[in-house]
């Protein structure tokens, strides 16, 4: 269950850096440098967590890569789908309340 966890945190490091590498590549002075910069480190990053996870048995990184996959369905859904808090507080309007 760990190394499922770790999973999780690898792939939301993995992809959200992914997501703010996108935001930032237009404002880039050179995106070509950002863009490359960024894959090494977040790649880096994934294999060394990974290399712990297979240090212990291999089932533990299939656990890892399961949870790794998982983080990139939350992080797509929640960019293509995001949540607006803004609207939590506020009444129905009466047009949209039932009439009686």
């Amino acid at each position: 269950m760990l190394s499922f966890a770790a999973g999780i945190g690898l792939g939301l490091l993995y992809f959200g850096g992914l997501w703010l590498t996108i935001l930032r590549l237009t404002a880039s002075q050179n995106p070509w440098r950002l863009m490359v910069g960024s894959w090494l480190l977040r790649l880096a990053i994934a294999l060394v967590g990974f290399y712990f996870l297979l240090d212990r048995h291999w089932t533990y990184l299939l656990f890892g890569l399961a949870g790794f996959a998982i983080a990139r369905l939350i992080l797509t859904f929640c960019i293509v789908f995001p949540l607006d808090l803004t609207d939590l507080n506020s009444t129905p309007s009466p047009s949209n309340r039932e009439r009686s």
